[in-house]
């Protein structure tokens, strides 16, 4: 597989650190760009066109639906995966609709972000598939 370019975007310190750890302790072959601020990785997404988009669900709603839509626009063959800091059930048929292909609530774990990644980038003519997971994962632990 080609090296990955991987966006993510979390707003949580702690969650940030500990998710970018986690992927590059996985051996992650390629470029993991972090931001704290929505707006910057949406910037970033724009001038850069990656592979991956990892980000937490922002309010106010509308700002991320736009942002799905513009992205999918731009680069139909990204992998959306966005995660949730509590259950939203209602957006996940909503978010499989505009191109969304994971939805994680945390916890989470990393493993299951890249076997997931790694299925929807060899497969990209498969049909979206929207799961939902909710595995141990412990920020104040490493």
């Amino acid at each position: 597989m080609q090296p990955l370019h991987i966006l993510l975007q979390e707003a949580d310190d702690e969650h940030r650190s500990k998710i970018n750890s986690d992927i590059l302790s996985e051996g992650f072959h390629g470029s993991l760009h972090v931001y704290k601020s929505f707006h910057l990785m949406e910037w970033h997404f724009f001038l850069h066109l990656p592979d991956v988009i990892i980000f937490n669900w922002q309010y106010p709603q509308q700002l991320c639906f736009d942002f799905i839509a513009k992205a999918k626009n731009a680069h139909p063959a990204v992998v959306l995966i966005v995660t949730f800091d509590f259950v939203q059930p209602d957006f996940f048929f909503q978010l499989q609709q505009l191109g969304v292909q994971q939805c994680l609530v945390k916890p989470f774990d990393v493993v299951v972000i890249f076997t997931r990644t790694a299925h929807l980038l060899l497969t990209p003519n498969s049909i979206t598939i929207l799961i939902f997971l909710k595995i141990k994962y412990d920020c104040k632990h490493s």
